[in-house]
This record gives structure tokens, C-alpha cells and sequence, in this order.
């Protein structure tokens, strides 16, 4: 049995990872902010079902808890409505949450493999306790698009195609050595979320065979070639949005994805030295005009063929004043 400790946002991955025979799934790292109080009742219930999942204690309660989540999960939100089927799965299979830098309780788990899929940079100390190292996904045909958001990048330049790199992952950024890439066709009618969704089937397709081939010595690690490296910006300041340099389409992509692979994360606009934070965004017609109109009641039209509609947060220094469109 190949041992595996999971570290990632994507609720379908772990799934795949914990059905396969010749895989031990040690655990999934918890997540940040899943394992946040809310208002919304029915996110309290989940929140409560995470917790006990974390703390593996109160399993009187872990069960009519479950059942309970399960009849109301079309009535979570945020991050929730996004995590509530993972919640319900980790707790139905009683799969491990561990905390991701109690590195003394990962080692104690000896792991053959760490995956890695979505996740924050690990530190040096967290990559030497797998016995083989750190699998990670990449959206990107590596070393092309090193960095925080690659399929923004792709879509941004135009490019017919990327590919889902599996690498094995080094102090650097997304300069580990390569297992395989998987190429993958862009057209031009696809979005961001497109995008995801090819990256997302192809992942479940062969993660389980790549790290049983990898394991086995069947699969070679090549070093990048450093001097055809680029990078993609940083994920934090990509989310402004930047009407004069940005176009339509990209705008669209970035205020779609952001929240897809993190709810509670918005792009947003600046103005006068305020943020104004983006939920969504909706094409009105095909006018391209590269300015930011604000009316006197606040309502805004970016560059007249986007408008934003019911998710319009601005953030005031002296209080929170909320606007639907």
C-alpha cells in the first residue's frame, strides 16, 4: 500500500485517492478557511461536523450530525456551498484531518508520498518527510507559467493549449523535477472555469496511475529547463482588477475563478483608495470601452458591457455600507 497524506482544495481529488485499493490515504489537510464560524445556520452545522472531524473526538455525534448536513446541504454558502459534499465525505469515511505545519504528527504518520493539489508553497521542513517526496499538479506546461494562477496566464496570451504537470516539488517556486505533462487543448470560446473543469477530469483520469508508476520507479524526474521559465503574477495582487490595462475576457475569467477556487477571495477595483470587491460579473453587449463608470448612486458599469449585479461590496474606512446591483 502506498501511503499518502493530501494536501489541496480540489474535494473531488481526495475522493479518487481514497477509492483506490493500492492507495492508503493517511489524511487530508485541513483547511483554512472552511474552519471558520459563520452566521448561516446550516453553515453552523457543517462548521460543527468539520470540527469534530478534526478533533476525531465526539463520534456519538458525528452521525445524526452527518445525516442532518446531508438533508440541508442545498442551503449552505460560501465556502460551505463549495465544501459541503467534502465535509460529509471526510466525515462518512472517517478520513483523518491533520494540521498542516504540526510537522513532529506528519512524520509520526511516515507517508510514502505527499500530494499536492491547490495548496500554499510547503515549507523545506514539510518536503523531506515523505519517503519519496512531494507530488504536485500544475496547470501549466512547466517551465511556462511558474507561479499562483497559470490558467489566467494561458487564457490572457491566447494560447491554443496547456497541460497538467505533475512534478515533484523543490524548495522553488514550481521548479521541481518533471514526471509527465498532460496536454491539454484550449479553444477559444473556453473560459476560466472551462479551464478548470478539463484540468479537474484529466486530474481524476490519471493522478491515482501516475503516483502508482512514480512509486513503482516506472516514471523518471526530469529538471526543468530554468532558462525558459516565466512567471505568472502573484496570486493576492492579481485579484485587482485593472480597467485601463485589462480586457473584458480576462477581467470575466479572474472575477469567475477567484471565488471557484476559494469562495470567500473577490477580485476587486480601486477606487479613490477603496476597494471595491466583485462576487460576479455578467456581459451585458459587445461595446468595448476602457473606462470605469461610477453613476450618482453608485451603481457601476465597467467598461459598459460588463455590469455587476448583487454582489457589489464597498468598504468604507468608518463603516460597511453594502450595495446590490
Amino acid at each position: 500500500m502506498i501511503k499518502v497524506l493530501y494536501f489541496g482544495l480540489e474535494p473531488e481529488t481526495i475522493q479518487i485517492l481514497n477509492s483506490d485499493k493500492e492507495i492508503q490515504l493517511l489524511g487530508a489537510a485541513q483547511i483554512e478557511y472552511i474552519d471558520r464560524i459563520s452566521f448561516n445556520p446550516i453553515n453552523l452545522l457543517f462548521y460543527t461536523l468539520y470540527k469534530i472531524r478534526i478533533a476525531n473526538k465526539m463520534k456519538i455525534l458525528e452521525f445524526p450530525l452527518r445525516c442532518l448536513c446531508r438533508l440541508l446541504k442545498d442551503f449552505t454558502t460560501g465556502s460551505f456551498n463549495k465544501y459541503n459534499e467534502y465535509i460529509i465525505y471526510l466525515s462518512d469515511k472517517a478520513i483523518t484531518v491533520f494540521d498542516p505545519d504540526n510537522t513532529e504528527k506528519l512524520s509520526k504518520t511516515k507517508p510514502d508520498l505527499f500530494v499536492v493539489n491547490v495548496w500554499d508553497m510547503l515549507k523545506k521542513s514539510q518536503l523531506s518527510i515523505p519517503k519519496f517526496g512531494c507530488l504536485n499538479l500544475h496547470p501549466s506546461k512547466l517551465p511556462q507559467y511558474r507561479g499562483a494562477v497559470p490558467t489566467l496566464y494561458a487564457l490572457k496570451n491566447g494560447d491554443s493549449e496547456t497541460a497538467l504537470t505533475y512534478m515533484i516539488l523543490d524548495t522553488g517556486l514550481d521548479n521541481g523535477r518533471i514526471l509527465s505533462q498532460i496536454r491539454i487543448d484550449i479553444s477559444e470560446t473556453d473560459t476560466a472555469l472551462d479551464l478548470e473543469e478539463k484540468i479537474q477530469t484529466i486530474t481524476n483520469k490519471t493522478i491515482t496511475d501516475t503516483i502508482k508508476r512514480y512509486i513503482k520507479g516506472e516514471m523518471t524526474p526530469l529538471k526543468q529547463d530554468d532558462a525558459k521559465a516565466s512567471y505568472t503574477a502573484k496570486y493576492q495582487e492579481y485579484r485587482q482588477i485593472r480597467p485601463r490595462e485589462e480586457k473584458t475576457p480576462d477581467i470575466i475569467n479572474k472575477v469567475e475563478l477567484y471565488p471557484y477556487l476559494e469562495p470567500n477571495d473577490f477580485c476587486f477595483v480601486k477606487i479613490a483608495n477603496r476597494n471595491i470587491y466583485i462576487k460576479r460579473v455578467r456581459k451585458q453587449n459587445s461595446r468595448l470601452i476602457p473606462k470605469l463608470h461610477i453613476n450618482k448612486d453608485l451603481s457601476c458599469i465597467l467598461f459598459f458591457d460588463i455590469s455587476f449585479i448583487d454582489s457589489m461590496f464597498i468598504m468604507l474606512s468608518d463603516k460597511n455600507a453594502r450595495i446590490n446591483l
